[in-house]
């Protein structure tokens, strides 16, 4: 690896961390997940890099193998772009990484919970459950189920 690469990566994720450059290269031996990073934080982190790693892959990971990966994702370049899913015999497709890791939570007894209540005064009861419909028959990932805890499939609107 390019020593002058390595270092301007180091430099940008001391960035990414907002950590000073010394600091980190003193913890180039420490694993990314025990910097006691925040979610967001490991979300650009994990952004920046190519392949985009799990947070399980990236957690795993040293300080100085993150650098060399992002030195690696920047000397290549490479765009930004998703493709379609792969899709199985069955027409299923594998679960991306914040998928599993919810599958993991509740499979420990820890499942992630989202809870908005909202107290709305007149509300066209009618019209709003039309306007629900709508979304939900536009978006087919609405439709989607997850298979065996590995895999998902996406059923027809009901």
């Amino acid at each position: 690896m390019n020593v002058r690469r390595t270092t301007q990566s180091m430099a940008a994720l001391s960035e990414l961390l907002g950590l000073a450059p010394a600091v980190l290269e003193s913890k180039h031996e420490q694993l990314l997940g025990n910097l006691g990073m925040d979610s967001l934080t490991a979300t650009r982190v994990r952004g920046a890099l190519r392949p985009m790693p799990s947070y399980q892959v990236l957690y795993g990971l040293t300080v100085a193998q993150v650098a060399q990966q992002l030195a690696r994702s920047q000397a290549a370049d490479a765009p930004t772009r998703f493709a379609p899913a792969a899709r199985d015999a069955a027409g299923g497709f594998m679960l991306t990484p914040m998928q599993e890791s919810y599958v993991i939570g509740a499979s420990q007894d820890c499942p992630c919970h989202v809870y908005s209540e909202f107290d709305v005064e007149a509300l066209d009861v009618a019209l709003f459950q039309q306007a629900v419909d709508l979304v939900v028959a536009r978006h087919p990932m609405l439709h989607a189920i997850i298979v065996d805890g590995t895999r998902q499939t996406v059923r027809g609107a009901e």
